[in-house]
């Protein structure tokens, strides 16, 4: 097969029979990037949220391209035995490989806390600390958005997990960014790789030999988006097309559901927003104290 650009041989097929060498399949990945970057104006210091896997990884390499954009990388260590120690080793080559300087975020060292050790553990406290500890490293370091290595597959199983569980509320935040609401305390997000499916960001950090950890967090297994996850590598792989236009579809929805009204209360413990007198994070902190 020649790709679709240049007659050079082709070494990775892009979506239904559109075939490409290297240099062009790269130029294509950074395109659908570069597409979120410029329509929705992201600008000024990002802290990239790099876990150690192949879509933060890629996420990171591609941002780094971006001469106009100052990155910041932190990982959040999480104290999951093996799995985590394996994680920071990436982490650290990638940021090495790019002459940054990672931020690392130590559960234990700084709450006191692993997720190993983490009592009546949810697969949901995972996130809930994530999240919270992202936009804590941002907001207190003045940055002006978070970047993470979301792709369209992701947002797919998303949407179906809300769906699945009543929640149509959660569907207000999909989308390529979600804005900064600085009197919340809130840092803007943005996930670069939203026009990508986890496929094509596996096969853009194999071809340039991006390293990641190709190893699987031991719980989950347990996550309830796991069977989720399969039906999207299905429809990805049998209906590539299928899967952004099911996606977009669900971006002309939210535009059409109203905004959800809630007075914005502040946590008692932290002072971060929170939809209670204490947030989840401080919940989660002092139930394993």
């Amino acid at each position: 097969m020649k790709c679709y650009k240049c007659n050079e041989k082709a070494v990775v097929l892009i979506r239904r029979k559109k075939y490409a060498c290297k240099e062009h399949f790269n130029q294509w990945v950074r395109g659908r990037v570069e597409s979120v970057i410029r329509k929705f104006k992201v600008k000024g210091k990002i802290a990239v949220a790099i876990s150690g896997g192949k879509d933060s990884a890629t996420c990171l390499k591609l941002l780094s391209t971006f001469k106009d954009l100052q990155i910041f990388p932190f990982h959040i260590n999480l104290g999951i035995k093996n799995y985590s120690r394996n994680c920071l080793k990436a982490v650290r080559k990638i940021c090495s490989e790019l002459k940054l300087e990672p931020h690392i975020i130590d559960l234990k060292k700084e709450y006191g806390i692993t997720i190993d050790k983490l009592k009546g553990k949810k697969c949901s406290d995972c996130g809930t600390i994530k999240r919270y500890l992202s936009n804590k490293f941002a907001f207190e370091n003045k940055l002006d958005w978070v970047a993470t290595g979301h792709n369209l597959t992701d947002e797919l199983v998303f949407i179906f997990n809300n769906l699945l569980s009543g929640q149509v509320s959660q569907l207000l935040r999909i989308g390529p960014v979600l804005p900064s609401m600085k009197g919340k305390k809130l840092v803007g997000r943005v996930k670069p790789l939203y026009f990508l499916m986890e496929r094509e960001t596996e096969k853009f950090a194999i071809l340039n030999e991006i390293p990641f950890y190709k190893g699987k967090c031991p719980y989950s297994k347990e996550a309830p988006t796991t069977s989720l996850k399969k039906i999207a590598e299905i429809l990805e792989k049998y209906y590539p097309d299928k899967v952004k236009n099911l996606v977009n579809s669900f971006l002309k929805i939210k535009e059409k559901l109203p905004e959800e009204k809630f007075k914005t209360k502040f946590c008692k413990k932290c002072s971060y927003p929170s939809l209670s007198k204490i947030c989840k994070f401080c919940k989660i902190i002092q139930a394993s104290g």
